[in-house]
C-alpha cells in the first residue's frame, strides 16, 4: 500500500500533537503560555524544566508555522474554488 499523501498542514498538525503526547509523557503539564516564566525561572534561579522549554518552544514554531501553511491553503481553495470543472 501506498504512502499517504497529506498537506502540510495536517503533517504539521500531527507533529503538534505529538509534542503534546511528549509533554503528557514526560509528566509535564500542558501550558504552553508559561514559556515566558519557565524562562525567566531559569535565567533567575539557573534551574528550570528545560524539556518544558524546549517543547513549548517547539510548539509555538510549530504553530506559526501551522498558521502560515494554513493561510495560503485558504488562499489557494478560495483562488481555485472560483472555477467549475
Amino acid at each position: 500500500m501506498g504512502e499517504l499523501n497529506l498537506s502540510e498542514s495536517v503533517k504539521t498538525s500531527i507533529e503538534v500533537r505529538e509534542l503534546i503526547c511528549s509533554s503528557i509523557e514526560a509528566d509535564i503539564e500542558w501550558f504552553p503560555n508559561s514559556l515566558g516564566c519557565l524562562i525567566q525561572e531559569k535565567e533567575t534561579n539557573k534551574v528550570g524544566n528545560d524539556k518544558a522549554i524546549d517543547l513549548f518552544k517547539q510548539y509555538f514554531a510549530k504553530h506559526e508555522q501551522l498558521e502560515m501553511l494554513l493561510s495560503k491553503e485558504t488562499i489557494w481553495t478560495a483562488a481555485t474554488s472560483r472555477f467549475s470543472y
